[in-house]
């Protein structure tokens, strides 16, 4: 009878070592996964139980040393069980803990993200401590309350950063699916509206383009447009950019303005209503406005 269901860890172990030839040693498997030689042991255990139910070899200790023995690789990737998890690098995780916290309406705690990245209530402290000071190095604070689970404070500006530069350890592919599907759900709970908010964003960028008559070359596989997502879900969050009265009459000035300001106003549609402030930085995204090298608003100024 099969009951073994395989974590996400446990899976992206299982697929190491049918890349592996002589087996892993346990002290790599600790290294990468940032795990206890205790979790080795019981991760290792669970896939034996896994593979023994499904009359599929077995995976055992030699010495301090991982072993794969008369495992058909190929039954295992057919395997339901085995598809479908992510197991998320530290760096991964970390962002997307920042992301969560951001731009989740709903309570972000400890139990929480200990369910959605199997992981152990350590891992998440430890997690949320590497976060923290990363923040305060941009004059932001990550607090938690037991009615509201962990928020972020501080300059607006210095956050969309902060957002940004987690952003960019979201290169993989399966990585930035889940932060769609994050923004997609989170959208439409905060919306009512179930739209493809990611066409939505698309069709902004595309209507800008035809305004200008040029196109956007959005780096980091269109990250871009994921932060435009991020600009709205924090304006129905009741957060929003605060320019320098200079740089709005400069930019409100602008075809680009205009051409993101019509497009704001068919966003109403969809449930999005956003304030001129964020009109004005989703104008500097699309400008191509870099300012990562400032961290609080009064260093730009």
């Amino acid at each position: 009878m099969v009951t073994t269901l395989l974590k996400s860890r446990q899976t992206s172990i299982l697929r190491d070592l049918s890349k592996s030839v002589g087996g892993i040693p346990l002290a790599t498997i600790m290294e990468r996964y940032h795990v206890s030689r205790r979790t080795v042991y019981y991760d290792v255990t669970k896939i034996d139980e896994w593979l023994s139910e499904r009359d599929n070899g077995r995976v055992h200790f030699e010495g301090q040393v991982v072993i794969a023995d008369g495992v058909r690789w190929d039954k295992v990737g057919k395997s339901p069980s085995t598809r479908g998890h992510r197991y998320f690098s530290v760096e991964e995780r970390q962002a997307m803990v920042l992301l969560y916290i951001a731009l989740s309406p709903e309570q972000v705690t400890i139990n929480w993200l200990m369910g959605t990245f199997e992981v152990s209530r350590n891992t998440v402290i430890a997690d949320i401590r590497a976060l923290k000071s990363e923040a305060k190095a941009l004059g932001l604070e990550i607090g938690s309350t037991n009615s509201a689970g962990y928020t972020m404070g501080g300059e607006e500006i210095a956050l969309r950063r902060f957002v940004w530069t987690e952003l960019q350890r979201l290169n993989d592919t399966d990585c930035v699916d889940t932060l769609h599907r994050f923004l997609q759900s989170t959208l439409t709970e905060m919306t009512g509206n179930d739209i493809d908010y990611f066409e939505l964003c698309r069709s902004l960028i595309k209507q800008y383009e035809t305004d200008l008559q040029t196109r956007c070359f959005l780096e980091s596989g269109g990250l871009e447009g994921v932060m435009i997502q991020v600009s709205w879900l924090r304006g129905l969050l009741g957060h929003w950019v605060v320019m320098g009265r200079e740089e709005q009459v400069t930019l409100m000035g602008t075809v680009s303005y205009r051409s993101v300001q019509n497009s704001v106003e068919k966003l109403k549609n969809a449930g999005i209503i956003l304030p001129s402030e964020e009109m004005l930085y989703i104008t500097s995204l699309l400008l191509g406005i870099k300012t990562t090298s400032f961290a609080m608003q009064r260093e730009e100024d």
